[in-house]
């Protein structure tokens, strides 16, 4: 099984780019259509990306993993 996608949520979405930039990662910021800007880095085949979090939710992670084709998604509050 490959992580091909990763989303984490904080409500330090700048600072937690820039710990992940301390450790090489690139990051650049995007919008996708009405989705919000967020960062994006690409590591291998994976792509990581730091949205900002509603201040009423705490931090979340989203993990999609790729096995045999399908799309595995879990997601941790």
């Amino acid at each position: 099984m490959d992580i091909r996608f990763l989303v984490l949520r904080s409500s330090e979405p700048q600072q937690l780019a820039e710990f992940y930039s301390l450790l090489g990662l690139t990051f650049d910021s995007h919008k996708h259509g009405n989705s919000p800007y967020h960062y994006s880095a690409t590591i291998g085949q994976t792509v990581l990306e730091i949205y900002r979090l509603p201040k009423i939710k705490r931090n979340q992670i989203r993990i999609c993993a790729l096995d045999s084709g399908l799309m595995i998604s879990t997601e941790r509050f």
